[in-house]
């Protein structure tokens, strides 16, 4: 049997979260942090700023438009 990771919130690495009241994405504390999770589980999303000026990131996948290459991510998000 194995066990999950569960550190506590005074842990490190504990990625601190909450659900973006506009979209209900995971919207996470820091940039770092998102990057954090999005390499645990996978790291092919695009980690992004969270909904009309909130702070916080968000995960998400790229948009088609930035996939095929109609636009880059600063264009369609801004400069970082």
């Amino acid at each position: 049997m194995t066990r999950g990771y569960n550190p506590s919130p005074e842990h490190p690495t504990y990625n601190k979260w909450w659900r973006c009241q506009d979209c209900g994405k995971r919207t996470f504390e820091s940039r770092k942090g998102a990057k954090r999770v999005n390499r645990m589980t996978g790291g092919n999303m695009n980690v992004y700023p969270a909904c009309n000026g909130q702070d916080g990131f968000h995960l998400g996948h790229l948009p088609g438009v930035i996939k095929h290459g109609q636009k880059t991510r600063s264009d369609l998000y801004g400069a970082a």
